[in-house]
């Protein structure tokens, strides 16, 4: 049976999933936490459970946001800190308000749950960042 990533939720090692089954598509792999999940509650018969089992060179992507005020440097000092942690980024979109409020939308390749903890601790300390975040794609704004 194929089993897939929901790209709504996008799931990494180390978060609390659950198995779909999708007609004619196999099981589609959710966080517990996604709301097209929630919503599917009452269709109980098609959830499974489901866990990991990944290799360590696996990577996963995740969007994750971060608002910050924009100064000059500002992109250059939060892809060191990717680059720090041996992460990729696939995609990176910035907008800036008058305000000179910056969000960032970025795709970023991953291994696993405590890998993001990690980025995200070490973005949040980069100078002039507000917060960093992990975001679904519901979420996402400044990319969308």
């Amino acid at each position: 049976m194929p089993i897939r990533f929901a790209r709504c939720c996008t799931p990494v090692p180390g978060d609390a999933i659950v198995g779909f089954i999708t007609q004619g598509k196999g099981v589609s792999i959710h966080r517990l936490s996604c709301p097209n999940i929630v919503g599917l509650s009452a269709q109980p018969e098609r959830l499974i459970d489901v866990g990991w089992d990944v290799s360590p060179t696996e990577s996963h992507l995740v969007d994750v946001e971060i608002e910050a005020l924009d100064r000059p440097g500002l992109l250059q000092d939060i892809m060191s800190v990717l680059s720090e942690q041996k992460t990729n980024a696939t995609s990176v979109t910035a907008r800036v308000k008058r305000d000179r409020t910056a969000t960032i939308a970025c795709s970023l390749e991953i291994r696993d749950l405590d890998h993001l903890s990690s980025i995200l601790k070490k973005v949040n300390k980069v100078r002039d960042v507000r917060s960093a975040y992990r975001v679904t794609k519901r979420e996402a704004r400044a990319g969308g």
